[in-house]
């Protein structure tokens, strides 16, 4: 089915062009690490780290901006355990906002063995990091918990659980919908997601929701030095793109393949293997199974705009039912923001015009 053209089309190319601009400027930062060697560690580590809370903070809240800095120190703790366990000594770590973190040895490691255990420790206690968030949201039921982990894990420490050449990753709100439209030649690349509308050249490709990976990839990313950002995508596929690509010959998905792959915000070109996007879904599903699966769904799951894009598309089908649905699971959770409201409003009035004609 063909899908009207997004609203915000040029939404990713903006966010793209930032990103890029604060990693080009967090890695001038880099000329200023020699003059931190007369600081004392606490200065070094902690100075350094609510710096990069402050500048996480302005785009994400203090509250995820502080859990994201500590998971980075969990890593970065990894590595310094790991190379003291071998006897070499290390500085205290340094953080860079929007570019992660680094310890600097002091000592050259005396051989591959000890250099790889050094590079271990980070992903290991990274992923015990991510654990433990996780854990933390199967308790609790906070998503705030299970967002945490989730990039933490995704750029640090999933290359340990595949075996395989690529992993398919498939978050909730996504499917492979037409095994047809699977293509053998997707191997041939490292990362395949849906383009971006309006992002630049070179960073169209893309979302990671429902997305292609190669192991090659996953094992690149634990690299020190690599950008540790939320969202992961926008991480692998704007930050750390340049690099990936001339360090490690990371190879990307050309636009054409990456269409045939997934969709998102863009239209489908016909047949795509499959899709992320809950506002998708009223494209997928017929009305009586998209019913069944939103009555499946934890109401915390429509409290995000992506719930807000789907209940609107329902109200100009005139599925009021499935519309229904999800603005109740809102009315649960004690939503009555602007954007609430306003959906109630438009349903109102869709019911209304639909009376009097």
């Amino acid at each position: 089915m063909t899908l009207p053209p997004p609203k915000k089309k040029g939404l990713w190319g903006p966010i793209a062009l930032a990103v890029a601009a604060v990693v080009k400027f967090g890695s001038k930062l880099l000329l200023l690490m020699p003059f931190l060697k007369f600081l004392p560690a606490f200065l070094k580590t902690g100075g350094t780290m609510i710096l990069s809370v402050g500048a996480y903070a302005l785009l994400w809240g203090w509250k995820f901006a502080l859990g994201f800095v500590v998971l980075i120190f969990v890593h970065e703790l990894g590595h310094l355990v790991a190379a003291r366990s071998q006897g070499l000594r290390v500085g205290a770590p340094v953080f860079i906002p929007f570019m992660g973190a680094f310890i600097a040895l002091k000592d050259a490691p005396r051989n591959a063995w000890i250099e790889a255990v050094v590079g271990i420790g980070g992903p290991i206690f990274g992923t015990i990091g991510a654990s433990v968030c996780f854990l933390i949201h199967v308790a609790t039921g906070d998503p705030f918990w299970s967002a945490l982990a989730y990039s933490g894990f995704m750029l640090t420490g999933l290359a340990d659980h595949v075996r395989t050449s690529h992993a398919l990753v498939v978050q909730w709100d996504g499917f492979p919908t037409r095994a047809a439209g699977w293509d053998p030649r997707f191997l041939d690349f490292d990362y395949i997601g849906a383009p971006w509308p309006g992002a630049p050249p070179g960073a169209t490709v893309g979302n990671g929701g429902f997305s292609l990976r190669s192991r090659r990839l996953l094992e690149a990313l634990t690299e020190p030095g690599m950008v540790r950002s939320h969202p992961e995508d926008l991480a692998i596929c704007v930050a750390n793109r340049p690099r990936l690509e001339s360090e490690f010959g990371i190879r990307f998905a050309p636009i054409e393949v990456a269409e045939r792959f997934s969709y998102e915000r863009l239209p489908p070109t016909g047949g795509s293997f499959g899709f992320h996007g809950l506002f998708n879904w009223i494209h997928e599903f017929p009305t009586a199974e998209l019913s069944v699966l939103l009555d499946g769904l934890p109401d915390h799951l429509a409290a995000g705009i992506d719930a807000c894009e789907l209940i609107e598309r329902l109200i100009t089908r005139g599925d009021r039912a499935n519309a229904v649905r999800l603005l109740d699971m809102r009315r649960r959770m004690g939503m009555w923001d602007r954007r609430t409201l306003k959906l109630w409003s438009r349903l109102w009035w869709a019911e209304r015009r639909s009376r009097a004609a």
